[in-house]
């Protein structure tokens, strides 16, 4: 185990494969529901490393909502969040941990609000 390389923000901020997520929050000028589509990438209280990751497993968001987010496994050591795999686990920092997924986490009820001012995803 290497010791953390500053918190979740920093972390977050020298990576180039969290882009993706920055680059749609831009072009759908959501600005405003930048805080809640973050937050329902986090869960709350707690930081949760694969190790302790089981099948059919639940968890809230930190988001306003407390959506919850379903932790699932294929049978062949795949770890998925919702919809999104897991490509990069148990990043260590000093205030949580960090899986990078395949994909971005979209309530749905923001995925409307995006459909609603034309922009497609995907």
């Amino acid at each position: 185990m290497t010791p953390p390389l500053g918190n979740v923000v920093d972390i977050g901020a020298n990576r180039s494969d969290f882009s993706m997520f920055e680059s749609l929050v831009t072009k759908a000028n959501l600005a405003s529901f930048f805080t809640k589509v973050l937050k329902y990438h986090m869960v709350k209280e707690y930081s949760l490393y694969s190790v302790g990751m089981t099948h059919t497993m639940t968890v809230d968001s930190a988001d306003q909502h407390h959506d919850t987010l379903m932790i699932l496994e294929d049978g062949s050591g795949n770890i998925f969040v919702n919809h999104a795999k897991i490509i990069e686990k148990d990043i260590s920092s000093i205030n949580g941990v960090i899986h990078v997924v395949d994909t971005v986490l979209v309530p749905i009820r923001v995925q409307v609000q995006i459909e609603d001012e034309g922009i497609i995803v995907g």
